[in-house]
């Protein structure tokens, strides 16, 4: 059982609304269709993590490990 991660930049702000799949606000989005189409690819096993949420403060760190193929 693996666990799949999701790291978004300005697809996704908030990562509750993400999982809520609540779409960008028109003045944020580039494309509304667009973030639309991500929210919705988005899977109920996939954690989101969002680089400009605030619940990860500045101090907090998130170690990402490169994982090589068998």
């Amino acid at each position: 059982n693996k666990q799949k991660f999701i790291i978004t930049g300005d697809e996704c702000y908030f990562e509750n609304a993400c999982s809520l799949k609540i779409p960008l606000p028109k003045a944020a989005a580039y494309s509304i269709d667009s973030n639309k189409k991500f929210l919705n690819s988005i899977s109920d096993d996939e954690k989101i993590l969002t680089l400009h949420d605030p619940i990860y403060l500045p101090g907090d760190k998130i170690h990402f490990r490169k994982i090589y193929p068998d």
